[in-house]
């Protein structure tokens, strides 16, 4: 009866130490968040061989290095629990220091000897037409609806037509499965946005988001919840200090879209299908990017889409 009552005891032991190391390493997985950075990717880009390593830094651990983090980030920093991301490759590295509870990124800043590296903008263009044109889409690093000029309404005369282009600009798209199956389709998609150069701040609470897959469309408004009928908006850069539904300038926002069988929209994405994502906001032109699933998808649970 002894051996069996000290049996039980280390065997909550066990347990106890690991639910304690399991509340210390956070438990989440911010690698999307860190790859979701246009300076990262671009990093990436430059820098293929480049490692990524995220550690978990309880509220303490950065209470300690708090004036060095403040340094870092040229800001003052209020200790809380973080992940530190640093992607590098050789003497030159991207630090990020993300909020573990809201997964929110607090800062990002280039360390080495190059120098830093530039986020790609876009280049808003200005077309003009005559009186009986033939639209021509512009490329400025997303993509643009232009409007139908061959309607009734369509001016006699020689006119100049001033499109308003959409602030929106796609940074990245991750499919998501929920287990390493081979034919497990994809069930949510996270769509990275930014504000395009010399854009007006756009209120997702406002924004209507459709997914269209080979057979069906889904209409989704702004939720708190991502399922068969709303999305989610996510602020996991707040560079602006505005609302939680407002992407404006320098912020970075995710759209998590539900394509589940049951809680949402019945979409997965198979292997080798196709999907289109197009983001309508109130004012300004809707924004469309197409996705292709690739032949496999191996046994990860997450699968870059774009780009």
């Amino acid at each position: 009866m002894v051996r069996y009552n000290s049996n039980i005891l280390i065997l909550i032991a066990i347990i106890g130490l690991v639910v304690l190391f399991s509340g210390c390493t956070g438990g989440q997985d911010v690698t999307p968040i860190v790859k979701a950075l246009p300076e990262v990717q671009q990093f990436l880009k430059e820098h293929p061989n480049a490692t990524i390593i995220v550690t978990y830094w309880s509220k303490e651990e950065v209470a300690n290095s708090s004036q060095q983090i403040s340094q870092q980030c040229d800001k003052s920093i209020t200790p809380a629990a973080m992940y530190k991301a640093t992607v590098g490759e050789g003497n030159l590295k991207i630090v990020s220091w993300i909020d573990a509870e809201n997964r929110i990124v607090i800062c990002s800043a280039t360390e080495g000897k190059q120098n830093a590296i530039p986020t790609p903008t876009a280049t808003v263009t200005q077309t003009t037409v005559e009186s009986t044109p033939t639209p021509t889409p512009v490329e400025t690093g997303y993509i643009v609806i232009v409007p139908d000029n061959n309607s009734a309404t369509k001016p006699t005369s020689t006119a100049t037509f001033t499109p308003t282009w959409s602030a929106i600009k796609f940074i990245a798209v991750v499919g998501t499965r929920t287990d390493a199956q081979f034919a497990t389709p994809v069930s949510s998609l996270n769509v990275s946005v930014v504000l395009s150069a010399g854009g007006s701040q756009i209120d997702f609470g406002k924004v209507i988001v459709k997914y269209i897959s080979e057979t069906t469309t889904s209409t989704l408004s702004y939720g708190v919840t991502a399922d068969a009928a709303h999305f989610t908006y996510t602020k996991v850069r707040d560079a602006s200090g505005t609302g939680a539904s407002i992407l404006a300038a320098d912020d970075l926002g995710i759209i998590t879209i539900n394509l589940d069988t049951s809680t949402g929209t019945n979409q997965g994405l198979e292997v080798r299908k196709k999907g289109t994502i197009q983001i309508i906001p109130e004012t300004s032109t809707m924004v469309v990017k197409d996705i292709v699933a690739p032949a496999t998808y191996g046994t990860y649970t997450q699968t870059q889409l774009f780009p």
